[in-house]
Formats: C-alpha cells, structure tokens, sequence
C-alpha cells in the first residue's frame, strides 16, 4: 500500500521492478543518492508537472552538443560534491569548527559558486549565492581547495608565526575559528539550500538522462481515465533484450470503475499488472514513464494483491493473506481515497463457490 508521504526507499521493497529504474539511474553523488532515496509520494498534479519540467529542461539540453557537453561538466563537478549535511546542520548551533570542517564549507561553497552559474542556464537549479562563505574562508583569495587558520586573518598570528611563539600562536588560531564559526552561521540556511539543490540537481539530470536511455515518455496528466499506449516493463524488457527475445509493449484503458483483464495462460496478464503498477509509481514519484504515449490519472494508494511467494513469510495461509489484502483495499474506499486497485485472479485460493461469492 503506498501512502501520501512514502517514501522511494521504501516503496522499492515492495514494487515490482522499481529497483531496477533506481538501480539503473547514473547518480553522481552521495547527497543525490540520499535525495533519491528520501524522495516522497507526489499526490498534487503541480508537484508532478514542476519535476516533469525540470526533466524536460534537461532533455531539452541533451539535444545539443553544446548542452551535452555542459550536462557532462556539471555531473563532473556533481561528482565532487560530499554529504556534508551534519556539518552544515552544526552551522546553526552554537559550536566551534575544526580546521577539517571549516575545509568542508570551503570546498563545498567553491564547488557550489563553480555550479551556480552552470545551473542557472536553461534554470536547471537556482542555487544560493555562497560567495560570502568563500570570501570568509579564503582571505587571500587563492580560491584553492585548502584550509587553514591564514595569516591574512591576523597580523599578530603573523608575527607570532615568524618568531615561532607556538603556545601564543595557537591561542590566537582558536580565537579565529571561534570568529570565523560565529560567522558562518548567518549562512546557515543558505547552504542547506545548496546542498539540497545540488544533489537533487544530480537527481534530476540522472531522471533525464534516463527517460533518454530508456525511451521514456512524459504522461499527461488527467482526472480519471489512465491510458497507455506502448506500455513496458524496463526490467523485463531489460532482461529478455539480454537474451536476445523482446518484450512486447502493450496498450491499455482504465477507467473508473473495474477493468476485466482475460486471457489464455502465460499470455501476460500478471506482467501487465505488475507494469501497470510500476508506472503509477513512476509517475507519482516524479519519472517518465515506460510507455511510448500515456494520459494517467493521479491516486492516493497503490493496493496489489498478485500472488508473489511472500504470504509463506508472514505466517498466513494464501488466502488469509489475499483476504487482509482485500479488507485493506475497502477501507481504503470507503474512507474515499483515490484507490488503484491491481488484483490477480481474485478469490483463486478457495474453492469456486466461495470464490465466486466473493468476487461478486
């Protein structure tokens, strides 16, 4: 069951081939990674349609050498970027930095000055101006990717370093870190923003580069019909192109209310389930989607009762489990959530006269 505010990570545990559109993506970074991860549900259209832009801007650039190339110079420097995130959090606090943390803010404010420009082309990402943070970390105005206490900050410091007066000089070299982390703190805010801008930049070019990879589409969005037109499944796709087989796409129409899915035995009933699953989460996590053209209505949950080996794990018989399954799925409508229901074969695990009753 997928709620409003689930999380990637968690929905890859439970959603066939999931895993591998994550697994498939080129992240640069650990923070990108991390964003990717910690993404939420998106239950609003205009959540949707602002990361579907964002994905076009960047296909949009991909179309061009010059763009190519300056996609490519961004994932390089993208590629530096460190989760600093505890040492940015320790920005608000009131605490002293190391000369190894305040290196971590400088090289972090150089990589994102370098960035900044890069992404506001084409309005990739709009980053915080961090040129403060590195004009109080780099008083010689080297703009290297070093850190130490500078004699620019204290012309005492310098002296003392001349006479070799250790004791005194370290004194004065606390001072000023003392200083220099009471000032960073105004900038706290600002480079909590670049930091999540910068990897969710990583993320979303990543998304891009994919859909491009993958021929992917972007949906249009609708209110209550779902449609697709060329729909895949990437993993198996994947997977029988490897064997030299291919998948064969499929198209489909749901609207509100049930859709009675027949077929032969192995014709691919469970598969398309399973496809359309995916992509309801694609969608709702802010992907294109596996299809050559969709129109997809937004929901609240996902609830899927497809037999997958796991009732054995939880200790229920199969029909106990499809039967909780069920119970869960009734709630849901008629606490008047917006439901995609995907069951397989329903009422399968009793004999045909209660099955029947069920079903009906």
């Amino acid at each position: 069951i997928t709620r409003k505010r689930m999380r990637l990570k968690e929905a890859i545990q439970h959603t066939s081939g999931l895993r591998c559109v994550v697994e498939g993506m080129e992240i640069c970074s650990s923070v990108g990674r991390r964003m990717l991860h910690e993404m939420t549900w998106l239950g609003e259209e205009s959540a949707i349609t602002a990361e579907h832009d964002r994905i076009a801007s960047v296909l949009r650039l991909l179309e061009t050498e010059a763009g190519r190339d300056r996609t490519e110079t961004i994932r390089r420097k993208l590629a530096l970027l460190r989760d600093i995130r505890s040492t940015i959090e320790r920005t608000g606090d009131n605490c002293v930095f190391d000369d190894i943390e305040l290196f971590e803010l400088k090289f972090f404010a150089l990589l994102a000055e370098e960035l900044r420009p890069l992404a506001s082309q084409g309005h990739l990402a709009e980053l915080p101006e961090l040129n403060g943070v590195v004009d109080l970390l780099d008083p010689e105005g080297n703009r290297l990717p070093h850190f130490f206490v500078y004699d620019a900050y204290s012309e005492e410091l310098a002296t003392l370093r001349k006479q070799i007066k250790a004791r005194k000089q370290a004194e004065i070299e606390d001072r000023i870190r003392e200083r220099l982390s009471v000032e960073l703190r105004k900038y706290h805010e600002a480079l909590q923003q670049a930091l999540d801008r910068m990897g969710w930049l990583d993320v979303v070019i990543a998304k891009a580069m994919q859909a491009r990879d993958w021929g992917l589409t972007r949906p249009a969005i609708t209110q209550d019909t779902t449609s697709f037109r060329g729909l895949f499944n990437p993993e198996l796709r994947i997977s029988l192109e490897a064997a030299g087989k291919r998948f064969q796409p499929v198209n489909i129409r749901l609207t509100t209310g049930p859709t009675v899915i027949t077929g032969a035995n192995m014709s691919g009933k469970t598969v398309l389930l399973h496809s359309v699953e995916l992509a309801q989460y694609m969608l709702q996590f802010g992907f294109y989607i596996a299809a050559e053209k969709a129109e997809m209505a937004l929901v609240d949950e996902v609830h899927c009762s497809i037999g997958d080996g796991q009732d054995q794990l939880s200790g229920l018989s199969s029909f106990a489990a499809e039967m909780m399954r069920m119970d869960e799925l009734a709630k849901s409508v008629r606490a008047g959530r917006r439901v995609l229901a995907l069951i397989d074969e329903p009422a399968r695990t009793t004999n045909p006269v209660e099955g029947r009753a069920i079903v009906n």
